[in-house]
């Protein structure tokens, strides 16, 4: 409305001069000068055939018009301006909000998908809490959650376990094999074992199985844990006993409390992650009142040692001896002779043969007293050991693993013994044996012997 009245004074003022000059009026103000002479009237020079003068009052009163517009635009423009303050702050709100749709489009939808993401991710988070918190309330002190116990009662072949259904769901990227040995490498299994088995099942990855399996050489089949992995499991299903003592429990209630059933069935499972839990379940689980006595060495011989295909590479074997049977003789040195004499057991096994001997890798460090000869009687199994099998490559390195300890010990009688066996046994030694047997020799008074060792003959 404010341009519409501009515009009709100006063309009022347009209008009003235009008629002026077409009736042949001039104002003083607009006389145009003309080129006709110029004639002297009484004094006065005056044109010809001048058109009469108009009255200054037609000119004024047309730019009155127009300040008059100008001025009714410039009021309504103000009453337009004069707007509440509430309704112009929700305006430019909503302008603002146009213009930040226009310029980005998406922004608004891609943030409520990141917040739903998050807060998927949250209550996922928050399941796996609750459901660890119900595990550690429904446990008692030596069993597994009833409903772990109920789910394996009711399930049948047909119809397999939460592990196999989900395997063979293709969850997880394990095989539907490893996932279906949980149950079937076991011969006596116990609740316990199966349900640290199916956690093992469910967190194996294909990755990191390949590469057990082919550090290993192919010799176990591997559900595809890490050892932190493996160790929550066993922490999952039999966590560690607490300091404090429950209501109404005793002493010695609560140090016989045995792991020794779970730990053989996983011992004797076929998978390598479950003859480590069964290492953990004796070594960080068992009472040593009940784990370093005859009775349970006997069963460890019986059951694992002995036991057809059980153990069958060196880790199992290393980790068997240097955890489990050196914690028993260290608490119970009587049963050390019985240990040591596996390696003199012709009919043995390989690795049966070689946990007689690396449970004592650590015997001149830890400085437990058996008998004044022991150390000599070490000796001495190390090369029953190397002369039952002198051929093979892990009895060779279990000889040397303990032997280069009697070389570097302290006691000169065992030290001079330890001698005189390797330069007897000379042609025997290959050379990785050889290379471990000099390993501790780092004084300078003994680099003399460990050129004497590698040169030795033989491979």
């Amino acid at each position: 409305h404010a341009r519409d009245d501009d515009a009709r004074a100006r063309s009022m003022a347009t209008t009003t001069t235009a008629t002026t000059k077409s009736s042949g009026v001039t104002s003083p103000n607009t006389a145009t000068t003309s080129s006709a002479p110029r004639l002297r009237c009484n004094g006065v020079f005056a044109r010809p055939h001048s058109p009469p003068r108009v009255p200054a009052s037609a000119t004024v009163h047309a730019r009155c018009l127009a300040r008059a517009s100008s001025a009714r635009a410039r009021r309504r423009r103000a009453s337009l301006e004069r707007v509440p303050r509430a309704a112009t702050a929700t305006a430019r709100r909503d302008r603002d909000r146009r213009r930040r749709r226009s310029l980005r489009p998406g922004v608004r939808e891609q943030g409520v998908q990141a917040k739903g993401r998050a807060a998927d991710a949250r209550d996922a988070d928050a399941a796996r809490e609750r459901a660890r918190a119900r595990r550690r309330r429904a446990r008692a002190d030596d069993s597994v959650p009833e409903r772990v116990r109920g789910r394996t009662e009711r399930e049948t072949p047909a119809r397999g376990s939460r592990a196999e259904r989900r395997a063979d769901d293709g969850g997880g990227g394990r095989s539907v094999g490893a996932v279906r040995d949980v149950r079937a490498g076991m011969t006596a299994t116990t609740a316990t074992a199966e349900a640290i088995c199916e956690a093992l099942g469910r967190r194996g990855s294909a990755s990191v199985r390949a590469r057990l399996t082919a550090y290993m050489k192919g010799s176990t089949p591997f559900y595809g844990c890490t050892t932190p992995q493996t160790r929550a499991c066993v922490d999952a299903v039999a966590p560690k006993p607490t300091r404090k003592r429950a209501r109404g429990e005793t002493e010695d209630a609560r140090a016989m409390t045995t792991r020794l059933d779970d730990a053989v069935a996983l011992l004797r499972h076929t998978h390598g992650e479950a003859k480590q839990a069964g290492v953990i379940l004796l070594c960080e689980r068992e009472p040593l009142n009940a784990l370093a006595t005859v009775a349970t060495l006997d069963r460890l011989e019986r059951d694992v040692l002995r036991g057809k295909s059980v153990v069958g590479d060196w880790a199992v074997a290393d980790a068997l001896a240097t955890k489990v049977l050196r914690k028993m003789w260290k608490h119970n040195p009587e049963l050390a002779p019985k240990i040591l004499s596996w390696a003199h057991d012709k009919g043995a096994s390989l690795w049966h043969r070689r946990c007689g001997i690396v449970a004592f890798a650590s015997f001149w460090k830890d400085q437990t007293f058996v008998d004044e000869d022991f150390g000599v009687s070490i000796v001495d199994a190390c090369e029953s050991n190397l002369l039952a099998a002198p051929s093979e490559r892990f009895a060779q390195t279990g000889t040397a693993w303990v032997t280069r300890y009697a070389l570097a010990c302290d006691d000169d009688r065992v030290r001079q013994h330890a001698i005189d066996m390797v330069k007897r046994r000379g042609n025997l030694w290959n050379g990785e044996a050889k290379r471990s047997l000099v390993e501790q020799l780092t004084t300078t008074s003994s680099k003399a012997l460990a050129r004497e060792i590698l040169s030795l003959g033989g491979a």
